[in-house]
């Protein structure tokens, strides 16, 4: 009896921490609309947001606290260089030296800012609309290297570098920001619109994602060309892409304004899988490693997953699998959807953790005999091809 209560309670905790979606939101207590997050260290991060807030944590994103709040500063963009020394910035440059308790605006002839970065504790760059700065001195000073429209950036290295201008207009240096040369994209050019986010994980190696059809490309020659991230170009992946981060050269995510709103690959950017997260409008997307990460944007929208967002009951995937009648006097029924990768695999136990049914399913539609079992109640999990858990949950049998 003892066996048997100690399975049962063990379901319960795996079946309410399965159904609990895989992307997890956490309290913000602000509505502002969020622009910009990042992590200095595993446990401490800042979001910023369009309204003039500022929110930190200091428990790996579990709480979050405003620690800034002005109305008449705009908030797109923030970057720590350790727990203490961080700026955010907007229409505005602001910076703290202890941990966000307190915050001065800097650099008042510098505005309308798009980005902040840095390469090194030393080494940085930052975007307005019409021009680009670097500073040699962890952001003590800040010099002016190019007069051209700048949208997105991203720096793999000091030395290299690349920037989007407008329309198509991309450009590159390898002189830490001396020089530049013009990168137009050539996929689809005629429709690929702005662009408004990339993400290089090496020197010739990088995305960028805009807006409309085809917006989500890359470029694997240091941009001499581009290409579409999936060789169809689909309209449905990458739609509006805000935000891109790799968190190793293998695995990045991005966030998006299309159905599957959070895109993630586990190969280099090679093939990238969609989730749908319901969500206003994601702007930003960070991770501390490869599973621990966190999206934010809309009204004050945090969202969490310590799994890498692995697809779970919450999500698309488990909404795409229908497992009924339930209660049941003799059979299931198990409809799935079509774009699901096959095998599936179905399994069925008693409270006592005793395996009855293991079947494969290579169909959209199947059924499970269950004519022959006692009434009671019994655990049933649905694994995908990776040995993953899509779907769990607890079968009565009447």
């Amino acid at each position: 009896m003892k066996r048997l209560k100690l399975y049962f309670v063990s379901l319960v905790i795996l079946v309410s921490s399965t159904v609990m979606a895989q992307w997890v939101q956490k309290t913000s207590g602000t509505t502002d609309f969020l622009t910009g997050i990042h992590f200095p260290s595993s446990n401490v991060g800042f979001v910023v947001g369009i309204g003039g807030t500022i929110l930190k944590t200091s428990d790996t994103g579990e709480t979050w606290n405003t620690v800034y709040s002005n109305t008449n500063i705009s908030l797109k963009s923030v970057y720590f260089l350790n727990d203490s020394v961080g700026f955010a910035v907007g229409n505005n440059m602001l910076k703290t030296t202890d941990g966000g308790n307190s915050w001065e605006i800097i650099q008042p002839f510098i505005t309308d800012i798009n980005k902040i970065s840095f390469i090194t504790n030393q080494i940085g760059f930052l975007i307005t609309s019409t021009s680009l700065y670097k500073t040699i001195d962890g952001g003590e000073n800040w010099t002016l290297k190019s007069s051209m429209p700048c949208v997105s950036m991203s720096f793999p290295s000091p030395n290299v570098g690349y920037v989007h201008g407008n329309s198509n207009s991309i450009f590159k240096t390898i002189d830490g920001g001396e020089t530049w040369t013009l990168s137009t994209p050539s996929a689809n050019p005629n429709n690929i619109s702005l662009v408004s986010t990339m993400f290089f994980t090496g020197e010739d190696k990088g995305f960028f994602g805009g807006y409309y059809y085809a917006a989500f490309t890359k470029t694997t020659d240091g941009g001499n060309s581009w290409n579409c991230v999936d060789a169809d170009c689909q309209s449905d992946l990458g739609v509006g892409i805000k935000g891109i981060y790799f968190s190793s050269n293998t695995v990045g995510y991005a966030v998006s304004q299309s159905q599957n709103n959070i895109l993630k690959t586990i190969d280099g950017g090679a093939t990238w899988t969609g989730q749908n997260l319901e969500a206003s409008v994601l702007n930003d997307v960070y991770f501390t490693n490869d599973n621990v990460g966190f999206v934010v944007g809309g009204v004050g929208e945090i969202f969490k997953t310590v799994n890498g967002g692995n697809l779970g009951v919450a999500s698309a995937t488990a909404q795409a699998i229908a497992i009924y009648p339930n209660p049941t006097a003799d059979h299931l029924r198990i409809d799935v959807d079509s774009n699901l990768m096959f095998p599936l695999h179905f399994k069925l136990d008693n409270l006592l953790g005793a395996n009855l049914i293991d079947r494969r399913l290579l169909s959209n539609s199947s059924t499970i005999e269950l004519s022959n079992f006692s009434k009671g109640v019994y655990v049933y999990q649905l694994l995908n091809a990776n040995n993953e858990i899509v779907k769990i949950g607890k079968i009565i049998k009447k």
